[in-house]
């Protein structure tokens, strides 16, 4: 050992004002995993891309149902990943009407919750609406058709179903902050 003693005041003065703030968290809340993060800005209009972890389907589920969908490509904003390939995304069916009720089937969802690790953020897109199509009666002078049983536009009875592993992109619709992801 040398002669030499470092004092409190001097080893506080040596970690600057970035470790000063870590060194009080940790001392306010007893643990280290409370440091703050960096974090980054992720702008209206942010592409998300996900994808299913299991099916949904007009036929089969009913508006406020939820769905679960993975981060298909990495989250990276600034050059800093905030979230990795995988990561959970927990989505609402907003609107669904199913096939037969005068309409074709059609289907509305967002994305609600952004799981990272074990952190959970509150996220918002925008709507994507999904409607089983109408299809055009071929075009024949009108002596040729019969009103009663042909009309020139009719409506799919298909449901709007999408399988697991389907693919979507989302939009952000409200601002957020996220930590930079660290392994």
């Amino acid at each position: 050992m040398s002669g030499r003693k470092i004092t409190g005041r001097k080893m506080i003065a040596g970690l600057g004002a970035t470790g000063l703030a870590a060194l009080l968290m940790v001392w306010l809340t007893g643990s280290a995993d409370s440091v703050a993060k960096e974090a980054v800005f992720v702008p209206v209009g942010t592409r998300i891309s996900v994808r299913l972890d299991h099916a949904i389907s007009s036929e089969s589920n009913l508006a406020g149902d939820t769905f679960s969908a993975l981060l298909d490509r990495q989250l990276v904003l600034k050059g800093k990943p905030v979230a990795p390939v995988g990561s959970r995304f927990t989505g609402l069916l907003t609107e669904v009407v199913r096939t037969g009720e005068g309409e074709p089937a059609m289907m509305t969802m967002i994305l609600r919750k952004l799981v990272v690790g074990e952190e959970e953020f509150t996220f918002s897109t925008h709507p994507l609406t999904f409607s089983a199509g109408a299809a055009v009666v071929e075009d024949r002078p009108e002596t040729e058709r019969n009103p009663e049983t042909e009309s020139r536009i009719f409506h799919s009875t298909d449901p709007v179903a999408f399988g697991p592993e389907s693919r979507f992109t989302f939009s952000i619709a409200e601002a957020i902050d996220l930590p930079v992801y660290e392994k």
